[in-house]
């Protein structure tokens, strides 16, 4: 208390709660007990003993952040919200990393910009240790080589005083990626190592997506490149390299070395095993635009199709009631009549069980008399997604928009829907944005460019009902048919035609960041058909 010892006593009885974090109240028996009447500030959860009270504690009381020694806080709600706000922001506490000799920022990455080493006396470290080797803890990273070295190339290691806790590395012995732990943190320490399989090498100038794991409860150690798992091996016997972080470059005994010639980007530290779904989700969380039909080709009059603004070739094609009318971003738009008219992909685009994102604006030329669907991806009973509007309220017009996403291509598919409560009239544009980041396994929806969470005060009317526009554990199903725009499919039926208009429509394999939709809501007019790139981090 204070930065002093208050008192201890004996505890073994210590179990898993995974329930949620709480400030302000306690719960037992699933009731809300406990409140607390004051102040609180600067809250941080650790995962470490916190051995050394002169210290570790000392340095908390005064304000401090563990970056230089220990490690970081895996929770941290600094609790600085304006007055009047309803939500909390919470994170984890990440160290950035100071970097040496030959780097280079700002170059072209996977997930907007990547950080280039040159082969020689580039890294970056932090100021301490991220993960305890020892236990369960996953890395991950994006690397490219410049070319292929003669030796080793760090992409990411933590240090111990003599040996590392972790690589993930290529191994120019083998011309291979790979992932290792040593036997002890001492200089005749030996390392146990997992690469790539024989007949598969590593390639110079192309991205490569790295996943190593420790999992401490089966005593392995396994890599992943590309999402695919390239091999496990036994290890039962790790030690805690408790120094820092690094990226770009390996250190033994204290000497830098095994530079890394080339460009990193996207390195994650997981003080959890990762399993070979969630490797597989990382992997294809990277944006690829996939498809976009700007829809002013239309403009024509006599148009049967609309071309793809991508090299992919994903044309949408008319079909009945669909033809032209007055655009939003450029000149023309699609229409579709509310009857026989749509428009669809022949294949879809995208894969709907991996991370993606679907956008396009979207106006009723008259109010539906019942629910209606923008755009969805099918099978052959069922939409792996539908973005649709759903009326509600008295004033005609107006009601939610919504996406439902479903598990399953068969009877008895349970049905996610994800809404804004927020009632719009369906007859103003409006733009529409379902991501799914298949890693969280979370669906998103925005309208304009925002998501929506509502919350009720105490003395908040009955019918106000918290929610927010996002939903977790979801799981949609491959859509393996057609993607349509108009209408969707449901018990195998084609159900909820879409009367009115809609432009810009762009289909992307990733989940793409609440500033990149925010972009694509400006719907600037032509805007290139490429991932709206990321705003560069803050020094």
């Amino acid at each position: 208390m204070n930065g002093e010892l208050a008192g201890a006593t004996a505890y073994s009885a210590a179990w898993n709660a995974r329930g949620p974090v709480q400030i302000g109240a306690g719960r037992s028996d699933d009731q809300i007990r406990s409140p607390f009447p004051g102040a609180i500030d600067e809250v941080q959860i650790f995962d470490l003993y916190m051995a050394s009270p002169t210290s570790h504690v000392a340095r908390l009381f005064n304000k401090e952040r563990l970056h230089t020694s220990g490690r970081p806080a895996v929770a941290l709600l600094a609790l600085d919200e304006a007055a009047g706000e309803r939500r909390v922001s919470a994170g984890s506490d990440v160290l950035g990393a100071a970097t040496r000799g030959g780097v280079e920022f700002g170059v072209p990455g996977v997930h907007g910009q990547a950080v280039r080493f040159d082969g020689t006396s580039g890294f970056g470290a932090t100021g301490t240790a991220m993960v305890n080797t020892g236990r369960n803890f996953a890395v991950s990273a994006w690397a490219r080589l410049d070319r292929l070295p003669d030796g080793d190339a760090v992409v990411a290691t933590q240090t111990g005083t003599e040996k590392p806790g972790f690589e993930l590395y290529y191994s120019g012995a083998h011309g291979r990626w790979g992932f290792n732990q040593y036997s002890d943190n001492a200089a005749g320490a030996t390392p146990v190592a997992v690469l790539q399989p024989d007949g598969e090498s590593a390639t110079a100038e192309e991205w490569v997506h790295l996943v190593g794991v420790h999992d401490s409860y089966e005593g392995t150690l396994t890599l992943y490149v590309n999402g695919e798992p390239a091999g496990s091996v036994p290890w039962e016997t790790p030690f805690h390299a408790n120094q820092r972080v690094q990226i770009g470059a390996g250190q033994q005994g204290g000497t830098v070395g095994s530079f890394f010639p080339g460009a990193i980007d996207d390195v994650r530290l997981f003080d959890r095993v990762l399993t070979a779904y969630e490797a597989w989700q990382l992997y294809h969380q990277a944006p690829i635009v996939r498809a976009r039909w700007q829809l002013d080709q239309l403009e024509a009059g006599d148009a049967v199709s609309s071309p793809d603004a991508t090299p992919f070739g994903n044309d949408l094609f008319l079909w009945g009631g669909a033809g032209v009318s007055p655009g939003f971003v450029d000149d023309a738009s699609l229409y579709v009549d509310g009857g026989g008219g749509y428009a669809y992909v022949p294949e879809v685009p995208i894969d709907t069980s991996l991370s993606f994102t679907v956008s396009g604006f979207a106006r009723a030329a008259s109010p539906p008399q019942g629910a209606a669907s923008v755009l969805s991806a099918v099978g052959q009973r069922e939409s792996a997604f539908a973005v649709r509007w759903v009326p509600e309220g008295e004033q005609e017009g107006f009601g939610r928009w919504e996406v439902s996403l479903a598990d399953r291509d068969q009877a008895g598919a349970v049905q996610t829907r994800v809404s804004h409560q927020r009632l719009y009239d369906v007859r103003d544009w409006r733009h529409l944005a379902l991501v799914y980041d298949g890693f969280a396994a979370e669906a998103r929806l925005y309208v304009d460019g925002e998501l929506e969470e509502l919350t009720c005060s105490d003395d908040a009317a009955e019918t106000c009902v918290p929610g927010e526009s996002w939903a977790p554990n979801v799981f949609p199903f491959e859509a393996g048919s057609t993607l349509h725009v108009g209408r969707s499919l449901s018990g195998g039926v084609w159900r909820e035609a879409w009367p009115g208009a809609i432009d810009d429509v762009w289909a992307v394999q990733g989940a793409l960041a609440p500033e990149q939709i925010r972009e694509l809501s400006l719907g600037r007019r032509d805007a290139p058909s490429v991932v709206p790139p990321l705003a560069a981090p803050e020094e």
